[in-house]
């Protein structure tokens, strides 16, 4: 029901505020295929990385243990994804 709601709203909503609405469901669910890579790695630092959409882009949130750690989270997210741009806040330890 909230969801037949809410797209009737975006359906009426001018072009410029649907075209942003499905701008941000694409890049939501791109957070979502990242985390579930970034999860799925070998690495374990990278295993508790948190994966959002914020302001438009990608941000990585969570604890490594390594500069490489860090790089490596911000390069898998990167792979495949030209939606939207990656802001790396993971904190070294």
């Amino acid at each position: 029901m909230m969801s037949q709601t809410r797209d009737s709203v975006v359906a009426r909503a001018p072009s410029a505020l649907r075209s942003s609405v499905a701008q941000r469901s694409q890049i939501a669910a791109v957070a979502q295929y990242v985390e579930r890579r970034l999860r799925s790695s070998p690495y374990a630092d990278l295993r508790s990385v948190r994966v959002t959409e914020q302001d438009g882009a990608l941000r990585l949130d969570g604890e490594v243990r390594s500069y490489y750690a860090k790089q490596l989270a911000q390069i898998m997210a990167r792979d495949g994804n030209e939606v939207c741009r990656i802001d790396n806040a993971l904190n070294v330890a």
